[in-house]
């Protein structure tokens, strides 16, 4: 939970709060998610963890990723790859997908907090 809360931080000290949260609120959760269910596949698959630092530090050198980005996805895939990885592939893709879905959960519960 301490992570979800990090995660709501994040955004709060970001540009991503405009007036028009209502409109953006939803976009900002969902790359949320996504980069909660890339962090939580590339755990199941069996991705060491010092092979995604690495490649996330490269997304950021190379431009592809902001610094803000870098860092929300170093704290999601800390947390990735702090859960068991799965041998089957049910249980694989209910990790991946629960993991994903509390990320979304988590900032959207932030919006409605600070919208209200």
């Amino acid at each position: 939970m301490k992570n979800y809360l990090v995660l709501t931080l994040i955004f709060l000290s970001s540009n991503l709060f405009a007036k028009e949260v209502s409109k953006n609120q939803e976009v900002n959760c969902i790359n949320a998610m996504a980069m909660a269910e890339a962090a939580m596949t590339l755990r199941q698959n069996g991705v060491t963890l010092p092979t995604v630092l690495e490649n996330n530090e490269k997304m950021l050198t190379s431009g592809k990723s902001t610094p803000k980005e870098a860092s929300l996805m170093k704290m999601i895939v800390r947390d990735a790859y702090s859960k068991p990885k799965y041998t089957t592939e049910d249980y694989k893709q209910e990790s991946i997908n629960e993991f994903s879905a509390n990320y979304y959960l988590a900032c959207m519960e932030g919006y409605e907090a600070i919208n209200q």
